[in-house]
């Protein structure tokens, strides 16, 4: 992978990037610096990476009549699932060289505006033209080793999980009600394995940071339905379920970055991150007026334990890895104490069937969801804070043709900003940018 960056382009907050997927950020830059042909590239990377996953998993189930209501009956069964997974990274990173190299030499114009000339973008690089310049002048670059280095080795992991689950439930069809009580228990096994990163690092190590950690669950839950006419559905549900952490977090690496020798920049994972437990509580209703259409409306709530964050925080005597760092800032996905998320969302999706001919295969479908909510974290800071990686307002609208045999989609999405670093305080808190996408 190759990536240009210009000197005198800062990157902040405010700053936006197009996409291949056409993603849209608010803010982007459009100074004139954006097409000086004499800005100069400050960092080039290369990367290989090699992804393994290995999933052996087994189940078997049992279902027994019930001499109640209509069709009514009785499920068990058990589930074993191993999962192994693996990431390996190596990557070098270079510096500017001894001898310049700008824009100019790679540049490409290509579309210079988006969404009717509401947003414009100056020179941007054209990949291959960048790549081949660098290799044949390679003193543009010199290999600046402590970053190839950590970006070699911080992103290594081996994650091996296991989980042993069971289950019971009945289906109980009793006139318009349909009641499905039930209770889940599960056993997870998590082991994994990454790499310190430090001073004293060499891109022979191999893995040297060690995790382990075993859990059991048990998830009840009801779900209801009421078939309360020909065309009205009304639906309830009382549920747990469990939201395990990613593999890259869980693996227990050690990143640690002293180009600036008075702050020390300290990047964790945590192997002792609990999954999030939640209590959802669901309420809808469901109007089919034709065939292929229907309009609903829910509400929803949701009592989290252990929400995971990133969390941010700077100190003094920090040690990691084994070393004492006299000033250092720490990034780590952390656990928080509790979490409610509250919601309603909307949905419609309709075809024009009575319309004659070619026109009776267009459709149209929209959803939108309003959350709010706020968690706590007192290990961090006092009161409420935002939620994490949660937009409180995400749509979709989709204009779809399906007749004849052909099938075609144009869709537009929407996702308000959300929390992505809790700091200690809400100044330094990091947030995202809203994104609108067009598909």
């Amino acid at each position: 992978m190759l990536r240009g960056h210009l000197k005198g382009a800062m990157r902040s907050r405010a700053q936006a990037m197009m996409s291949a997927s056409s993603t849209l950020v608010p803010g982007l830059a459009t100074t004139a610096a954006f097409t000086d042909p004499s800005l100069t590239f400050s960092k080039v990377n290369f990367e290989t990476r090699h992804a393994y996953e290995e999933l052996w998993q087994g189940r078997a189930d049992y279902t027994h009549p019930l001499a109640l209501g209509d069709d009514s009956s009785i499920k068990v069964g058990f589930k074993v699932l191993d999962r192994h997974k693996a990431d390996n990274r190596d990557r070098t990173n270079y510096t500017a060289g001894a001898t310049a190299w700008t824009i100019a030499n790679v540049a490409a114009t290509g579309d210079t505006s988006f969404y009717g000339n509401q947003f414009t973008f100056g020179n941007r690089i054209d990949y291959d033209a960048a790549r081949a310049y660098f290799l044949a002048n390679p003193a543009v670059g010199k290999v600046d080793t402590a970053g190839s280095l950590s970006a070699t080795l911080a992103s290594d992991y081996d994650v091996r999980e296991q989980i042993i689950a069971g289950y019971a439930m009945a289906t109980l069809r009793i006139g318009a009600l349909t009641l499905v009580p039930g209770v889940r228990v599960e056993h997870t096994r998590d082991r994994t394995k990454a790499k310190i990163v430090n001073a004293s690092s060499t891109l022979n190590d191999g893995f040297n940071s060690f995790g382990a950690k075993s859990y059991t669950d048990a998830f009840p839950g009801l779900n209801a339905r009421i078939d309360a006419a020909r065309n009205l559905v009304l639906r309830g549900a009382v549920t747990t379920s469990i939201g395990r952490p990613n593999y890259s977090t869980l693996a227990p690496f050690v990143s640690v970055d002293t180009s600036n020798p008075a702050l020390a920049a300290i990047v964790l994972g945590n192997p002792d991150l609990k999954p999030y437990r939640a209590r959802n509580y669901d309420l809808s209703i469901e109007y089919y007026p034709a065939a292929g259409a229907i309009f609903s409306a829910g509400f929803f709530h949701k009592d989290i334990d252990n929400p995971i964050y990133s969390a941010f925080r700077q100190g003094t005597n920090i040690t990691a890895g084994g070393v004492t760092y006299a000033a250092a800032t720490v990034t780590q996905p952390v656990n928080t104490d509790r979490e409610t998320v509250s919601g309603v969302e909307f949905n419609l999706q309709t075809q024009f069937t009575s319309l004659p001919g070619f026109l009776g295969g267009f459709g149209v479908s929209a959803n939108y969801t309003h959350v709010w909510g706020h968690a706590t974290a007192n290990a961090i800071r006092t009161g409420a804070i935002p939620l994490g990686y949660q937009s409180r307002d995400l749509g979709n609208v989709q204009l779809f043709f399906e007749k004849y045999g052909l099938s075609a989609r144009l869709a537009f999405n929407y996702r308000s900003a959300y929390l992505d670093t809790l700091g200690g305080t809400a100044a330094t808190d990091f947030d995202s940018k809203w994104t609108a996408e067009m598909i």
